[in-house]
């Protein structure tokens, strides 16, 4: 039972190491929201963010006292047009390096620590059925004695 909640424990702190936690931006489309909020000027900062997955996106930040605040917008791919147009509106934007050695560790260690939590479970589980047999033939060994 304690290697059980040991290997729980374990993935659990792996889950909150790897970012699983919460998102404070607000998710929005890029048309017309995205765009509408850059021609307005209400936007301040954005930063593209591609992902070592393949995922890319913008992480914004409008004026104090817009909505949304902070936002995010999935996108395509970080293109040579984006760029462009964020300079044209005076957004400041920055493109922060991916971490692929980070990504790795993880991609690698994640499946690791799912085989390892089926397999504590399995012995568990097998545990627990060889203890129900043992008690069963004591059972057994107890009627027929009397």
């Amino acid at each position: 039972m304690r290697r059980a909640m040991l290997c729980l424990a374990v993935f659990a702190a792996v889950l909150t190491v790897s970012g699983c936690g919460r998102d404070d931006s607000v998710e929005i489309s890029y048309n017309p929201d995205f765009t509408s909020l850059v021609t307005e000027g209400k936007v301040t900062k954005v930063e593209i963010v591609q992902e070592p997955s393949g995922v890319a996106y913008i992480l914004g930040q409008t004026r104090p006292g817009d909505s949304p605040g902070q936002f995010k917008v999935y996108i395509t791919a970080a293109d040579e047009n984006l760029r462009q147009f964020l300079t044209s509106n005076n957004v400041q934007f920055t493109v922060p390096p991916q971490n692929p050695v980070m990504w790795k560790c993880l991609s690698g260690a994640v499946p690791l620590l799912i085989l390892f939590v089926w397999v504590a479970l399995v012995i568990f589980l097998l545990t627990l059925a060889v203890r129900l047999v043992r008690a069963l033939e004591q059972i057994a060994r107890n009627t027929k004695k009397e």
